[in-house]
């Protein structure tokens, strides 16, 4: 049987033409030592990839694969094909027999090769397309988060920068309203403003009336006489700070006047950034709280809860002026404590007498004390005269003398600086700073009481109103820093979905399973500790 029995005309030529060009190739082709010699590809994990595959995307690596796969399957499906047009001759001993069933071999594997062409090409484009769609989710997901984090940082950088620069118009504006000039040099930067308390600045003011007269000019002998006036006078304006009326063993009110100034001047929301209260806050300020207190920046990390490098500086007044000074104190030896009886001196007086009371210990305050306070100061806001005359919890710790009288009015008036408004100050705001305990539970339960209006009965039912103002009484509570709030009001939902009224008590919140995961997780009523 010929070829031109079953190939037609015009294919036989081009068959020849391509088997002649092929020969010719391999008999031109160098042989032997001149053979150029050809390094096999490297294969494996020491297989260098190319600068076109290194700069390749991933899809369209999978592409690549996809194609060299199918063109595999194409160069089979191409050869099956002119194996079934094209008999193959095969001896048998010495006739020549040609197999006529060759032919019709390739031709019953074409129709299997290219189903399975279609199948492997359908999948593999099935995984392409899935990879491709789990790689936009990811791309899409990375954005979002991405895009999320620059603009929260974004609007901290904003809501910081417009801090500092409120705090300079209020501290320019208050010197203005009182004619007095800045005292100390002013620092400015980004995201912060503080006043420097160890740079005093010396103006030298023009006087008109002595320029124009030259009787008055003074002479260079007497510049120096000249700016130690011009400095006594500007430390004469800050003896208004220097009240030496003693609060606790190592802080006066002089000192806690200056610090809430500048506190109000460098965070007048009560949001009081890191590097500002590292400028202000002394560790001297609290070093009566133990022999070993933590510096500054650590001190600051212990009242933010929320790691945002924001506190309520209100608290930290509050916790200087009733939390810091311990109980009890080393007496020195042949030293004797003004604070105890007759008796108890002399019966101390022994070289085995332990540690004696220390008399700048405030105590408490308790539940009932807060009660107390909260009857006299009612729900409306009231005004100093109202606040001095109320029970105070701390004016039980002060014996009836001129020095304790005197260090009682110091306490009414270092915190009707920092918690009044416009004359007024809110009960609320007040009594619910006075709430945090060594027992985060016991703090939360006086906040509980606390939150309801005295007009309400003993029982104290908490609304959701009331809930949520009590988690959110911080100037720096987690919806007012944009972080993750626990205490949400979903989350407070749950709560009362569980209690199935409208108002619970205490009690029936540790009752649930929503509620107890709250409590046991919320430090906002925790006393912070000044000591390691």
């Amino acid at each position: 049987m010929d070829l031109a029995d079953i190939l037609p005309s015009d294919v036989i030529p081009q068959l020849k033409g391509g088997l002649a060009s092929e020969k010719e190739a391999e008999q031109a082709a160098p042989t032997g030592k001149n053979a150029p010699k050809k390094a096999p590809p490297k294969k494996g994990k020491g297989a260098v990839p190319t600068a076109e595959e290194t700069e390749r995307p991933q899809e369209d690596m999978l592409i690549v694969v996809k194609a060299k796969a199918i063109g595999l399957m194409d160069t089979l499906i191409d050869k099956l094909t002119i194996l079934s047009l094209v008999p193959v001759k095969a001896k048998k001993g010495v006739v020549e027999v040609t197999r006529a069933e060759a032919g019709s071999a390739g031709a019953l594997a074409t129709p299997v090769v290219e189903g399975e062409k279609r199948a492997a090409e359908a999948r593999m484009q099935a995984i392409v397309d899935y990879f491709n769609g789990i790689a936009d989710n990811v791309i899409i997901a990375q954005t979002s988060l991405m895009h999320t984090r620059l603009m929260a940082s974004l609007q901290q950088h904003y809501l910081s920068q417009l801090a500092a620069v409120n705090a300079v118009i209020t501290y320019l504006r208050d010197r203005v309203e009182r004619e007095v000039p800045p005292t100390h040099r002013l620092l400015l930067d980004l995201e912060s403003f503080a006043v420097d308390e160890d740079t005093l600045l010396f103006p030298k003011k023009e006087d008109a009336t002595a320029a124009s007269s030259a009787a008055a000019t003074p002479t260079p002998d007497d510049d120096d006489a000249l700016d130690a006036k011009s400095a006594s006078s500007e430390e004469a304006i800050e003896d208004a700070y220097e009240d030496p009326t003693t609060l606790t063993s190592c802080l006066t009110l002089g000192r806690l006047a200056t610090m809430i100034t500048l506190f109000k001047v460098c965070a007048p929301d009560y949001r009081l950034h890191k590097k500002d209260f590292i400028r202000i806050v002394k560790q001297a300020d609290y070093v009566a709280a133990g022999e070993e207190v933590v510096d500054v920046p650590e001190l600051f990390d212990r009242f933010d809860d929320w790691n945002a490098g924001l506190i309520d500086w209100r608290l930290f007044v509050v916790h200087l002026l009733f939390w810091c000074e311990p109980y009890t104190v080393k007496r020195k030896e042949g030293e004797e404590d003004s604070a105890l009886s007759v008796s108890q001196i002399s019966s101390d007086s022994s070289p085995f007498a332990g540690p004696s009371r220390n008399k700048y210990y405030v105590d408490g305050p308790n539940l009932l004390r807060l009660l107390d306070l909260r009857g006299d100061l009612g729900d409306e806001p009231v005004d100093e005269d109202t606040f001095v005359n109320a029970d105070h919890f701390f004016g039980n710790s002060m014996e009836e003398d001129d020095e304790d009288d005197e260090r009682f009015r110091s306490y009414c008036s270092a915190l009707w600086e920092a918690f009044s408004v416009n004359d007024t100050l809110d009960p609320y705001s007040y009594i619910m700073f006075l709430c945090p305990d060594e027992q985060p539970l016991r703090g939360m339960q006086k906040a509980f009481l606390m939150v309801t209006p005295t007009s309400a009965d003993d029982s104290c039912p908490i609304t959701q109103n009331l809930l949520d103002k009590i988690f959110h009484t911080y100037a720096t509570n987690p919806r007012s820093l944009g972080v993750w709030d626990p205490t949400s009001v979903s989350a407070q939902a749950e709560i009362f979905q569980a209690v199935g009224t409208n108002s619970f008590l205490f009690q029936d919140m540790c009752g649930t399973h929503a509620g107890r995961v709250i409590l046991n997780n919320s430090t906002c009523f925790q006393r912070k500790s000044f000591v390691k």
